[in-house]
């Protein structure tokens, strides 16, 4: 089965404009990897952050701040900042390691990526002061 990316982003815009936080980071992921669209990692970085504001569970948390954080580690669509990377990244492990306690395969996927993610951010701090 073929995937409809023109399809996906109808979808995934009306959602975002209605407001809805799935919706929006998914349409943030199309101009990430630019599926469809132009890649555009500012408006990629635009709409988790627009998602962050509406999230309602928290897988949608878990996954926004994830996004959020891997955008502020290695500044993709707006200027890099460690230090929120690290806070962002650490809130997104915090979920995810929740939802692996209520056996989400998922989350304990997503979770390894997390901590690799905080790793390096951690890494790249430790430079910063030695």
């Amino acid at each position: 089965m073929e995937i409809d990316y023109e399809k996906a982003y109808s979808c995934f815009s009306q959602s975002a404009f209605l407001e809805n936080p799935n919706g929006m980071f998914k349409l943030g992921d199309m101009y990430f990897y630019g599926l469809f669209v132009s890649e555009d990692k500012e408006a990629a970085y635009y709409w988790y952050n627009e998602a962050f504001k509406f999230e309602e569970t928290q897988y949608e948390r878990a996954s926004i701040t994830y996004r959020l954080g891997k955008c502020l580690l290695y500044g993709y669509g707006v200027e890099q900042n460690l230090f929120e990377a690290l806070k962002k990244l650490q809130s997104a492990e915090e979920d995810f390691f929740e939802l692996v306690d209520e056996e989400d395969t998922h989350s304990a996927i997503t979770l390894k990526s997390v901590r690799k993610e905080i790793d390096i951010v951690r890494n790249k701090l430790l430079h910063l002061f030695h």
